[in-house]
């Protein structure tokens, strides 16, 4: 009777740190997963921003930008940028609600802009977004940025 309590004691002491080894494996692999989707969306909204802006025109009707000759404008402050993207048309990238978004137009003119599309999914929440214009950074350092940067918070 002594023999198989202790075997019963030694049985159930292995199986808790088996089952204990194991949901702490489980948690790890979500916390992992998790972290994956964060960077995955992250980077290819940070990959498809940067390539449209890379390509943007200049805008030469004012149309879209509301200037001639902008290459791009931040019509909502700081946390939006709008441009004339390389077919032409009016585009726009800004934050809503913690979700990044993009409008786009079917021609040159913002005030054509289409129903919003987002870029990042609803369980990415995204605190703010700054876009910043090469040109209103110091004396110097604007000749090594050609295109604005964007930062996630």
């Amino acid at each position: 009777l002594v023999e198989i309590l202790v075997a019963v004691l030694i049985f159930s002491i292995v199986i808790g740190a088996v089952l204990g080894i194991f949901g702490f494996s489980i948690k790890n692999q979500t916390k992992s997963l998790n972290y994956q989707e964060v960077l995955d969306q992250t980077s290819y909204t940070m990959e498809y921003m940067s390539r449209n802006l890379r390509m943007a025109r200049k805008d030469t009707t004012g149309e879209c930008l509301g200037a001639i000759g902008n290459n791009y404008i931040n019509p909502s402050g700081d946390s939006s940028i709008r441009f004339l993207n390389y077919n032409g048309k009016c585009q726009e990238f800004y934050l809503d609600n913690g979700q990044l978004k993009q409008k786009k137009s079917e021609n040159n003119k913002s005030a054509d802009f289409g129903t919003a599309s987002a870029l990042t999914s609803h369980n990415l929440n995204i605190n703010s977004i700054k876009f910043i214009d090469p040109i209103c950074l110091p004396v110097g350092t604007a000749e090594t940025i050609a295109s604005p940067e964007s930062l996630f918070f």
